[in-house]
């Protein structure tokens, strides 16, 4: 049987297990696997051949992921995103908002544990802050509160949503869709003409959030998990 793995060196490394990715495109690696190493695979929703080869070879539906997408429009030029950035001294109660957030998530048990998914986004908007997984985390504050945070990355004329997040205290009083302007703007003057996210096909209030703000759906897909050997 052909399959290409492919080892995550970042991923291993950070979670301290081998992870690896496989993908079904017909083409066969030498990788070679360790004992217990998990192995995962990304699938398109409508592969169903590929989803079928998934299950045969013994691997676990974790979570759907539901890409979203919207056309940029123009955007207030006399808008500061500066006074929105996170500073070095937020990434602290960034990071402890982080803590419990993004209990919808691929990295979930029993795969991965609360304390290991919470570091990693821990990490994401850590490195987000300081301009490395994205290129900017955008903030709303209030009198030194964060009410919410968003991170952006421009790639070519799309500007990405990475992480995006409303602390629990101010749930429900449409501070998502301030962070959602906050980022349209950013892509905009970043001369970005779209704006994408993706979120998990759990995720229903995450999903209500972008039908709303008038993004549509661009892709589902499954990610699938199991663990080494074959």
């Amino acid at each position: 049987m052909k399959l290409n793995l492919t080892k995550n060196s970042w991923d291993s490394e950070f979670f301290g297990k081998p992870i690896y990715t496989l993908k079904l495109d017909g083409t066969e690696s030498n990788q070679q696997t360790e004992p217990g190493a998990l192995i995962t695979a990304k699938i398109e929703g409508d592969d169903y051949a590929g989803i079928d080869r998934l299950n045969n070879l013994g691997f676990q539906l974790c979570e759907g992921e539901v890409s979203f997408i919207k056309r940029l429009g123009p955007v207030d030029t006399k808008l500061s995103i500066e006074k929105y950035k996170a500073k070095q001294s937020d990434i602290e109660k960034l990071e402890a908002l982080c803590s419990g957030l993004y209990s919808q998530s691929r990295f979930r048990m029993p795969w991965f544990s609360p304390s290991e998914r919470d570091a990693f986004y821990s990490l994401w908007i850590r490195k987000a802050v300081n301009g490395e997984f994205d290129d900017v985390c955008l903030t709303i504050q209030d009198n030194g509160i964060i009410k919410g945070f968003v991170s952006v990355k421009i790639r070519g004329d799309v500007a990405k949503i990475g992480l995006i997040g409303v602390n629990e205290q101010f749930q429900g009083q449409g501070i998502g869709k301030k962070l959602i302007s906050l980022a349209e703007a950013y892509g905009a003057l970043s001369n970005a003409t779209l704006l994408s996210v993706a979120t998990q096909s759990s995720n229903r209030l995450a999903m209500l959030l972008y039908s709303k703000s008038n993004f549509t759906i661009q892709n589902i897909s499954y990610w699938f998990y199991k663990h080494a050997p074959f």
